[in-house]
């Protein structure tokens, strides 16, 4: 954030900014049903990079947004949506830009278009992982005695 702000200030308040606006968010995991759903497509996804790298990618996208969406992540606009992914999983957010832009901003032909459609689908499997992977103990239930 630093980097792309420009100044150590201006990154503070831009990520004080974004946890405000996460705080209004009503985040949640997923069912079970939803896991084993988004498990289904993300496996589909996967299986057709082979016949179709571009078409598979694009579904590796679309796959984390439809998790995001159902997680309570904002919808629509891609840049909200990620600032507020950012507060919960700073990690991943970067590899989701990556993965976004390899699929959506990159003019590249032949060898070098497949390479990074194969980039993009290591990123979102790598997003894809932490969004949909069990809850974390912190929202598990106590175990009672």
């Amino acid at each position: 954030t630093v980097g792309e702000s420009g100044s150590h200030r201006k990154a503070e308040r831009e990520l004080a900014e974004r946890e405000r606006g996460h705080a209004t968010l009503a985040t949640q995991p997923l069912s079970e049903d939803a896991r084993a759903r988004f498990t289904q497509d993300w496996q589909r996804a996967e299986h057709r990079f082979v016949d179709d790298p571009e078409l598979a990618a694009r579904e590796a996208d679309r796959i984390v947004r439809d998790v995001l969406d159902e997680r309570g992540y904002p919808r629509g606009d891609f840049d909200k949506q990620a600032d507020a992914v950012s507060v919960d999983h700073p990690e991943a957010v970067q590899r989701y830009r990556h993965g976004h832009e390899m699929v959506h901003g990159n003019g590249t032909n032949g060898d070098d278009r497949t390479e990074n459609l194969r980039k993009a689908m290591v990123d979102f499997r790598e997003v894809f992982a932490q969004l949909v992977e069990a809850r974390s103990d912190a929202e598990r239930e106590p175990v009672r005695s």
